[in-house]
């Protein structure tokens, strides 16, 4: 499975990436040093996730679930950049 399909949930690919953020704003975005460890990094971005994921604001309404989708959305291509860019998993 994991050679036919590239590996899992999580590593998906990203067609025709467009150039993103900085390295820079993505930690800004998820409020770390960039000398952070990694185990710490993991952390962070999973406590920013859980924070932001718009099932948390579902019964608020369709424009707060909206704000939450942006938010996390750019949250998880900040810690996709960074991973890339430390050659993490």
């Amino acid at each position: 499975y994991k050679q036919r399909y590239g590996g899992g949930y999580y590593k998906q690919q990203r067609p025709n990436k467009q150039s993103g953020p900085s390295l820079s704003t993505c930690y800004k975005i998820l409020g770390v040093d960039s000398s952070i460890s990694d185990n710490d990094l993991k952390k962070s971005y999973r406590k920013l996730a859980i924070k932001h994921h718009p099932d948390k604001v579902a019964h608020l309404g369709e424009d707060h679930v909206q704000v939450a989708e942006d938010k996390f959305q750019k949250i998880q291509e900040a810690y996709d950049e960074i991973k890339e860019k430390r050659g993490l998993n």
